[in-house]
This record gives structure tokens, sequence and C-alpha cells, in this order.
């Protein structure tokens, strides 16, 4: 943190003279300058004395107050110098931003947050004002280099050395089932306790359990079991709740029903969500992490689930034995964990060395020294991770000795020895990680971090030091890694809609008690008015957070501003409803909400006029107040999940603006016409959730503004709304965005009429290299304007120029392509030299046949839906003399194909070498299927689909899994098999492990192959629970990744369209 600090003073020093005309001691302008020359190099110079003694500082400020009130009064510095540096930059963005409205958007501009350094204010006038707040800062940074002297700190060279490696791209530890040792017994006795019925009493309902100090492993041990396949097997309700410390019978009910639903509950009485919570569960197991000593709230929330079948049972999470004795009815029902074995604590240091660096071999001195640091850890999983995880970038010997002979593992006795040691990790983050792991103690307890908006607020108080901004982000992202491989984050699952990373309850509270110790219990914060409204509040030097929870429908909230005298700038504000990182839950949910209002002059008050981070997600605010205009140094706007309606015009004079978050704001009509001033904006992100939770970029906005090909630096623009009417933006605006990444989708192309075509190929996808998933969408087969009577071309026509026009660059990952009317398809769609691209979905195509999607190279998942082809035969493989087509195909889906009644597959060749998953559905017309050269078929679902009368080879594929099973064999294997009669099969190209085959809703097709079908899925369940083969039922499930809990993501994932369901 100190190494930062002054990395950043002397920076801003740097910028402080190149944007002012400082005089120099000869000049004959010194007598209307309170600063000169020389002056500034003395203020250089007591930076450079400073910074000699950070690492002695850094190290003593865990204990020592007076070393830590000297780091903030350094920081203050830094603030209010960065301050001054926003301050003299702001006219000169503003004027250019501008001037620039009106000029083409191609014209080369420069708008860094300093930029005063590349274009100086020369000449210019220094405010008075501006000049008395150098001064300032220069007579507190003497008063803080003589007090350093008082302090005696030791010199060096002034670096904080914490890796002798570059940073990690890892995976969590922690989530990793494979670091979990040393359990064995534990897992066993619980699944004793879960599976067994009979257990000595007549309660339908069992409670159970895992009682243990924090940190010692009992949430992983829960997981472990939950997942169990046995577990799985044996209940066909389960559901995941985690309990805060504020317990909230009410909202623990809903969170089950969310759980088992896995969509948003809009019940907000509790004996309406009991009702409901009764008539769902069956025979069912929770897991619940409890804090509460309450046996009346605990009865309240117990009361419903006793309606669940015999069988049912609980099991719960604890630090508090007198919890767990009130929940539970039986004394043996209870697992008291104790820390790990030597042995199985060393097996677990070094698998998390292993994962951190696979490279380092641990010699005999390391291992020496390692062995001691275990000694030291107690046997505790957190502690053992999280040195390990720090331990595990590390190859020099004197930082392990560093770390086996550190003073922060021998601390005053009485305080908690655990989170001393995690101290220790702490101390050795890299030091520029150190803000951006503070930062995260303004949120609460359980909550759940979506990764690209951590980034982006870290970006935004100017924690990444990158020179571009897309390396400032990538950098973000680094550092996600880092902290994820050390356990400071732990990684929970990935899908459409991003990361989201989550943070041990002891990790959470070292972060608020380091930041702790640097509040100012005297700043002045915003005032939050409502008697209806539980508020968990956060405070770390100049940032501030309230985490709001309603107590009614609608809860009115006034947030006032502060009345006191100290005018400290904030630098952030958050106000959010609790839970609200779950917001794509809640979006539709009409249970308790908070309704949030600003009093008028809130944004004019001199103490948040240097916001950089104002969040407001998942509040019913309706509308923002002009007076956000006040705010010009602010670079991160949340409004996520709001019912905001429209923007104030205002907005557009947040020159300093790089993130403007829209997602889910189902009621957003439109954006700001002049927003194109914005011209720092890197991420404007409106993505609209549809009613199935996934993660589609649908907006509600009928067109864009004129002017948004002006906000060059744009890099998140998930939709791009095509229109051409006065004042919308054209197709031709987006020429300039070559900057955008990652998703784009094109809707509404119906609105390029047949004179404008040309504007399609100005656009320029071509460009767009970091573009990795585009979406092409036609919204209607109607055409409008002068496309319905065109005379020089017809409608197929103009789709294909467009869709020709449109070529995007071939490294494309993901391509989709909705209601194209052409008659053809241009030569790039199935060009090979698309050779990394994974994913392509077709929708609604007038054209009677598909293109050659066949001649992709590395082409994994394939969706063709509602397309109007009634052969499906050699154009869809490509032309050429290749033995095999679709070579790397996965997965396969056909849908809503109700013309579709013949597949011509080429004889004697491999064209799905690849393929495990086959999906048809709804294709009503389809009479006949084959399995024969689909060697790595696995799964087959074929529904809706009733006039199919054959699949050819299912029986072959049945007899031989039934052959597999009597000789113990893991595959089918069809060469020299029998069948039933003892009569030997001929060699095959059958699938070579079929597994699980669903068909529902074929009537035509015959009883014996329903009955091979379910013969198949069963045998292949009945080897897999035998096995506990995880890795394979992982494999089958539709490809979603998973929560927590294990259970699918909501989200679509690319690779696995069906949705997982097991069979019983």
């Amino acid at each position: 943190m100190a190494s930062t600090i002054l990395s950043s003073l002397a920076a801003l020093l740097t910028k402080v003279f190149a944007s002012v005309q400082i005089p120099s001691c000869s000049s004959s302008n010194t007598q209307n300058f309170s600063v000169t020359e020389p002056e500034f190099d003395e203020m250089k110079s007591t930076l450079d004395r400073i910074r000699a003694v950070l690492t002695d500082a850094d190290r003593r400020a865990i204990e020592d107050l007076h070393v830590k009130m000297w780091l903030y009064d350094l920081k203050q510095v830094a603030y209010d110098l960065e301050d001054i540096i926003d301050e003299l930059s702001y006219k000169t963005v503003q004027s250019e931003a501008e001037t620039n409205t009106d000029e083409h958007a191609g014209h080369k501009r420069k708008f860094q947050v300093f930029d005063t350094v590349n274009s100086p204010v020369h000449g210019k006038s220094i405010d008075k004002i501006v000049l008395d707040k150098i001064i300032n800062v220069r007579n507190r940074l003497n008063s803080i280099n003589s007090f350093r002297q008082n302090l005696s700190l030791q010199e060096s060279d002034g670096q904080i050395r914490v890796s002798t490696s570059s940073m990690r791209n890892s995976s969590s530890v922690l989530a990793s089932e494979t670091g979990i040792v040393g359990r064995d017994e534990e897992k066993n006795k619980l699944l004793q306790f879960l599976l067994n019925d009979d257990n000595g009493t007549d309660s339908k309902l069992h409670v159970f359990s895992i009682v243990a100090m924090g940190g010692m492993g009992k949430t992983t041990l829960a997981k472990l079991v939950y997942n169990d396949e046995q577990v799985k097997d044996n209940f066909q309700i389960r559901a995941w709740a985690w309990v805060s410390q504020e317990y909230d019978v009410t909202r623990t009910t809903k969170a089950i029903i969310e759980s088992i639903t896995r969509e948003a509950c809009g019940l907000t009485g509790l004996d309406t969500l009991q009702n409901r919570l009764q008539h769902i569960v069956r025979k069912e197991i929770f897991n619940h992490d409890i804090w509460n000593e309450n046996l009346l709230r605990w009865d309240a929330l117990r009361q419903p689930l006793d309606s669940g079948g015999r069988g049912s049972r609980i099991l719960i999470t604890t630090r508090n034995q007198n919890v767990a004795r009130i929940m539970n009815r039986m004394p043996q029902a209870q697992i008291s964990l104790n820390g790990l074995n030597p042995e199985s604590s060393w097996t677990l240091f070094r698998h998390c060395i292993e994962q951190g660096c696979p490279s380092l071999k641990l010699s005999e001195t390391f291992e020496t020294i390692g062995r001691g640091i275990v000694g030291k850890c107690s046997g505790v999983p957190l502690t053992i991770r999280v040195i390990g995880g720090l331990l595990s970038s590390e190859t020099n010997k004197e930082t392990w000795d560093y770390i086996l002979l550190s003073d922060i593992w021998n601390l005053e006795d009485g305080r908690d020895w655990v989170f001393d040691i995690l101290k220790v990790s702490y101390f050795h983050l890299p030091a520029e990680i150190k803000p951006c792991y503070l930062y995260c103690a303004l949120f609460p307890k359980g909550h759940m971090f979506y990764k690209e908006n951590v980034v982006r607020m870290w970006a935004a108080h100017g924690y990444l030091l990158a020179t571009h901004s897309d390396q400032m982000e990538s950098l973000g992202y680094k550092y996600i890694s880092e902290l994820v491989g050390r356990s400071f984050f732990e990684q929970q699952y990935v899908g459409g809609l991003g990361c989201y990373l989550t943070m041990h309850d002891l990790i959470h509270d070292l972060a608020r008690s380091l930041v702790r110790d640097q509040n100012q219990e005297h700043q002045d914060l915003p005032n939050i008015m409502s008697a209806k409204v539980d508020v968990i509040r956060s405070k770390y030097d100049r940032h501030f957070s309230a985490f709001l929870q309603a107590k009614a429908l609608e809860t009115p909230i006034i947030v006032q501003p502060s009345r006191g005298r100290n005018q400290e700038s904030l630098r952030s504000v958050l106000l959010c409803l609790n839970g609200g990182n779950d917001d794509f839950l809640q979006v539709n949910s009409t249970a308790y909400s908070i309704v949030l209002h600003f009093e008028r002059d809130f944004f004019t008050e001199p103490n948040v006029r240097f916001l950089r981070v104002l969040e407001l997600s998942s509040c019913r605010l309706s509308e923002l107040p002009h007076t956000v205009g006040n705010l010009k140094q602010l670079k991160y706007l949340g409004l996520s999940c709001t019912d905001i309606v429209r923007l104030p015009q205002a907005v557009c004079s947040l020159h300093n603006l790089q993130t403007l978050d829209l997602r889910c704001c189902k009621f957003l009509v439109e954006l700001p016409k002049n927003i194109g001033q914005l011209q720092k904006l890197q991420h404007l992100d409106y993505n609209l959730l549809d009613r199935n939770n996934y993660a589609i970029p649908v907006c509600k906005f009928k067109s864009l503004p004129e002017g948004i090909g002006k906000l060059t630096k744009l890099q998140t623009l998930p939709v791009f709304v095509v229109h051409f009417t006065a004042q919308t933006a054209g197709v031709a605006e987006l020429k300039d965005l070559n900057n955008l990444h990652r998703s784009l989708r094109i809707s509404s192309l119906e609105h390029i009429t047949w004179d404008r075509t040309c504007e399609a190929r100005t656009a320029g996808l071509i460009r767009k290299v970091q573009v990795t998933r585009l979406c092409l969408q036609w919204n209607s087969h109607i055409r409008y304007g002068s496309n319905s009577k065109s005379p020089e071309k017809s409608i197929e026509e103009i789709d294909k120029e467009v869709l020709e026009s449109l070529e995007p660059h071939n490294k494309i990952q993901w391509i989709e392509i909705e209601k194209y009317r052409g008659c053809s398809y241009p030569k790039w769609v199935g060009h090979p030299s698309f050779r990394q691209l994974e994913t392509v979905i077709i929708r609604d195509f007038h054209c009677d046949f598909l293109p050659p999607l066949g001649q992709l190279p590395h082409l994994r998942h394939l969706e063709v839906r509602e397309m109007r082809v009634t052969t499906i035969g050699s154009e869809f493989y490509g032309d050429g003399e290749a033995l095999q087509r679709f070579s790397a195909l996965q997965t396969l889906l056909f849908d809503e194909m109700t013309a579709w009644n013949e597949w011509q597959r080429p004889e004697c060749q491999q064209d799905f070498p690849c393929l495990q998953e086959l999906t048809i559905s709804n294709c009503l017309s389809l009479n006949s299927l084959s399995l024969y050269n689909m060697l790595a078929l696995k799964k087959l679902t074929v529904k809706g689909c009733s006039n199919l009368v054959a699949i050819s080879g299912l029986k072959e594929c049945w007899v031989s899994t039934k052959h597999s099973q009597i000789n113990g064999t893991g595959t089918s294997g069809h060469s020299g098999t029998v069948d039933g009669n003892g009569v030997e099969l001929p060699s095959s190209n059958l699938p070579a492990r079929l597994e699980v085959v669903q068909i529902k809703d074929c009537m035509s097709l015959a009883n014996s192959s329903l009955q091979q079908a379910t013969e198949i899925t069963r045998i292949y369940q009945r080897r897999i629970n035998l096995d506990m083969v995880y890795p394979d039922q992982k494999e089958l499930g539709e490809g979603r990744w998973r929560d927590p809990t294990g259970q699918p993501h909501p989200g679509p994932t690319p690779g696995w369209p069906a949705e997982r369901r097991r069979s019983r």
C-alpha cells in the first residue's frame, strides 16, 4: 500500500508541474506565483526521502498505530493532489470534447485523465485557489517528512519485495474437489447420517450439523457431500441457502424457494412464503450456514420443511456450538471438525504449491522450511491454502524463511491466531494489489462480485496503473487471478453473465479490520433517512457504502448530504439493495424493494464533487437528479436493475466517465442525445435479460442517438440498434469503434434500405479484431421504408449484400445470425479460413438449403433452429476432398425444423468424428435418423418428432451396452460383440460409448426403441453410481457452469444446449 501511495504521489507531482507554467527563480513573474520551480524540485526530494523508509513503514504499520497514522496522512496528500490534477485537466477535456462533438468521428483526440501532460495549459492564468491547494500539499508533505524522523523508520531502497515471479493466471484451489484432503472419515459419517432412514426416531425431518471455527472447511465439506452422487440420487429436491448474521426468517425462506425453483420469488409475507415452500418440498436436503441462536426463529423456518417426505434432511454449518444444540434434537447428529493431521496438512500445502506453480519442485531445504510453516498453521485448511497460495509464486528461499520466522506468527496472547496468520499473506501481496483487495471491504459478507464491475471500479480509482485503457482492464483481470490464486477470492462459476467471485468470511473480516484501522471517525458521510430499512454501512477512508435491506413492499429512503464541517472529498458512494449481487434473479421480482430519493442539493455538496464511483444498483430509482452533472470527476456510474426511464442530459457533461452500467434497466427507453460527448467512455453496458434468465443482450431502445460513433474508446457495447431516422444512429456509426471487445450484437438490420447498403461495409467489422462474439440480427422478416418497394433490388439481394458487407475478421470465435432472407450465402459464411470459429447459431432463414458449415475446421458447437429446409444434404458438409467434415464438432442441435424430412449423410465417411451430443427437437416431418458413423456419440436427445419411425443403429447400441454390462467393460465395443442369443455382430461404425438416450413425444417410434433408450441410460447411471465417476457425470450434463452448490447456472453455455434432467 505504502509504495503505491508514493508512486502515485510522484506521478501526480510531475503532472502538476507539467500542467501549470511554474516560473524559475530568475523569472520576472515569480511575484505572481506562490510556488516556484525549485520548490517543486524540493517536493520531489521530500518524496524520495519518504520513499526510502516505506519498506519499514509497511511492515510496522500492522501493529504500530503511529506508523498507520503517518501512512494515512500520506494517502490524504495523494488524494488531494490527485483532485488538484483532475480539476486542472477537466476544463481542457471539456472544451476538447465539446469542440469535437460535431467533428468527424475518426479524428484523433487525446482525452486521458491527465492529458495536461500532453497538452499543458501553458500561458493560461492559474486559479489562485488551485495554487493555494498546491501550497497546502507542499506544507503537508514537509510535515509528513519531519514526522518520519520521529518514527525512527529504517531506510532502504524503498522497494517492497513481495514476489520474485510474475503474477499467475490460476484458478482457485478452493473451488477444486481435488484439493480436499483429510476429510474422508467426516464425509463418510455425514453420508451415513443423510442416507440412513433408520435413525431411531419417528420424525420425517432430521437435522445434522457441522461445527467448527472459521477456516476449518465446514462449507467445503458440506459442498462435497451436497454434490455427492449418492445424495443426488437419493434426494429429489436439493437446496442451498446462506444465512447472514442478521438472520431473517422471511429472507431465508425465500432463498430456499429460489434455490429449489431456480427463479425469482415475488412473494413477500412469511405466511405465503411458508405455504409455497410447504407445497414444493417432498424428500429434500437443505444446507444452511447458521449463526442465530433464537429457537423461535429456527422453529419458524423449520415448520414448512416438516412437510417434506420421510427421509428429508437439513445439513447446517455453524461456528456456534449453541446453534448446533438448538437445531439438533439428536446429539449424535453432529460433527465437530478439528484441524487436519500433519500429513494431510502437508499434502494440502503441496497441492496448493503445485496448483500455483506446477513446475516448482520442492528441494529438501524447501520441504524442511515448508513443513515448519505448515506446523504453525495448526491444521487449519484456510491458513494452509492462503500461505500455500502465497508461496506458490515464490522461488526465493529468503521469502520462505521470512514467512517461517515472521513476528506476525507471535502476536499478543488472546487474539484470533488464525486471523493473524492471514495477515502474513496480506503483507506479502504485491503492493499494487493491496488497495484492490481492501476496496472489497466496502461490500457485505456473502456478496457475489461481478468480475467486470470490480475491475472497472478499481480502474475508476486509479488502482490499475497502465498506459492504455485496454491494458488497464487486462491488468485488473491479472490482479483477480492473483487474488484467486492466493485464496483471497473464490471463483464460483462462469456463465453467460460473466465470472462471479466470493470472499471467505475470514478473508472479508481481515479486509474490514485493515480498513477499520484507516478510518477517521470524524469523517462526514451521507445520511440515510428511513425507519423501515436495515443498513449495512461500511466506510473506508474516503469511501462509503450502504447495503440496504427493506422491511416493507416499497420502502422509501432519502439520501441527505453531510451537514458536518469536515469536507474531505468522498471517492465512492455505494447505495445498493442488499443481495443486489443477485440482480438477475431480482430484476423481475415484486418482493421488498428500496425506493431511492436524493435531496436536491446532494450532488452539489463539496464533499461529493470529487466522486469517482457512484453505484446505485437494484434500487427503485426512477430518475437521476440533473445535478449529477456536477460530479466532474465521476468515472463509474452504476444504475443496473433500477427503474430509471431516461438519463438527464447532464450526464453528458461527465467527461471523465469510463463506465455507464445500465444492465437490466427494464424501463429505460432511450440514451441521452449528446452521449457522443463522453469521449472517455469505455463501457456502455445495457444488457437486459429475457424471461428465461438467459444473458441475451436484448435492449428496449428503438434506436441509438446519432453521434455514438464518436465514442472511439468504447470497449463494451453489447447491442447496436440500427436506425436511419433523424438524430438516430445508422450502421455506419460503427466505423471508428475499433476498440470494441468481446460481444457485439447488431440488431434491426431490416432498417438498412436498398440505397444505403454500402454503409454496412463502412461499419468495418473486419477491423474489430477484439470482438470475439458477433450476432447479426434482422428482427423481422418485414422490410421497412423503401425496401418494401425497391425498384433496384429484391429483398433477398439486399439482405445478401448486407450480410456480405458485415463480414467479421477471421479470428472470431462465435457467430449467430437470425432472420436472414437471402436466397444464398456470402462466401465468408462457412469459409475454412475462420479457423478459430467454435460456435455457430443460425435461426429462421428463408434460404432452402444450409450453409457449408462442415468446412469450419474448429467448429465445436452448432445450433440450427427454425430453418425452412426440407433436406439436409451435401451442401451442409461443404465442397472439397477432405475425408472428414465437421472434424471438431462436439454438440449439434436441430430445433423447430418443421419442414425437414430427410438427412442425407455421406456413406463410408465419418462426417462427425468428434460429435458427443446430438439433440433433435420439434422436427415434425423427420421420419428417420441414423447413428452410423457417429463413433464418439455419448448423448442422444430426440423429442417432439411425431413422424419419426426409426433410429438406425439404436438396437445394436442397446445390445452392445448390455454386453458391456455383462462383461464389466466400460465401453460398448462393437467389433466382435454378440447379441442376446450369442450371435456375433458384425463390425460397425456405431457409437462406441452411447451412454444417455432421451426420447420424448415421438408417437410414431416403436415401443421397443423407447425401451432400448431407457435401458441404455439406466445401465450407464447404474455404472456411474457404482464407480462414482464424477468427471463423466459432469461431462454428460448440459455443460453449464455450476454455482457453489453444484447447481447449473441458469444462463446458457456454448456447447451444451439441452437442459440437464436426471432420470429417476
